[in-house]
């Protein structure tokens, strides 16, 4: 199941009409084991927010521009972002 879910994730990425992908399933099934590891196989950059460990994310999306977004978080995170090279995770929403 795990390589299927993998392959249908590495063709998404890979898509030129990509839009914004939501992963849902049951509790400890894999989904950010699944997430982490597309990262890695595919040499991008994670940048990992997880919700439920820090609510304070919500606050940098009360923007709807993108490039604003991206420079909270990389205030916020001490990094830089190549949206091109990243993939953005959205954990414990």
């Amino acid at each position: 199941m795990k390589r299927a879910a993998l392959a249908f994730l590495q063709d998404w990425l890979q898509s030129s009409a990509r839009k914004p992908l939501v992963i849902r399933g049951a509790r400890q099934v894999g989904k950010t084991w699944l997430i982490r590891h597309l990262a890695a196989i595919q040499q991008k950059q994670l940048i990992e927010l997880n919700f439920e460990k820090n609510p304070e994310y919500k606050h940098y999306f009360t923007q709807n521009d993108p490039q604003m977004i991206i420079r909270y978080l990389e205030a916020a995170l001490q990094c830089t972002i190549e949206p091109h090279h990243s993939i953005l995770f959205l954990d414990e929403i």
